[in-house]
């Protein structure tokens, strides 16, 4: 089951060669954007997370897990490409190549620490005999990120119409 799981994120993908008739059409609604890239998190984070809870037998939970994983990488592959663009066009070009350079660089030591810090926390559960509580406890934490990437998504959005000190307060507020 493993193996077909990452089967399908890579057929889902390949999808990608489709990008440009999505990009032509997302990367100019922003609104869309985020309204598809918030389904898909929640999406991903909470019917994915929740569906041991249901009261079905085995196989059923990793056919559903397997289409929910389905779903959720098709979705991915239609929104990555305007989200791109969106966001390589709200940066100044003379700042791009430094940004996207440390945006590079830290985004994988986050991801290796934060899936370190959650696998620590996982490990504590599991010692206490409560290893999906812990795993629960992700997915809420998960979701809450979810909320607050939505919400950079929205002020991205709005930074458009601000002056550059206008979007310096927004980062405070």
């Amino acid at each position: 089951f493993i193996g077909t799981i990452g089967m399908i994120s890579s057929a889902a993908g390949m999808l990608q060669i489709l990008g440009p008739f999505f990009l032509e059409h997302f990367a100019k609604s922003k609104k869309m954007l985020i309204i598809m890239r918030a389904f898909l998190w929640l999406f991903n984070v909470v019917f994915i997370g929740v569906i041991p809870l249901f009261p079905i037998k085995h196989q059923t939970m990793l056919t559903l897990t397997a289409v929910g994983v389905v779903i959720a990488n098709v979705l991915n592959t239609c929104v990555n490409p305007g989200v791109a663009v969106w966001h390589t066009q709200s940066i100044p070009e003379r700042v791009r190549g430094g940004f996207y350079s440390l945006f590079t660089m830290t985004n994988s030591a986050l991801v290796a620490l934060i899936t370190f810090l959650a696998g620590l926390l996982v490990d504590k559960f599991d010692s206490m005999g409560m290893q999906y509580y812990g795993l629960l406890l992700l997915r809420g934490i998960a979701a809450l990120l979810c909320v607050f990437g939505v919400a950079v998504l929205v002020n991205v959005a709005k930074a458009g119409t601000f002056s550059v000190q206008e979007r310096m307060d927004m980062l405070w507020e």
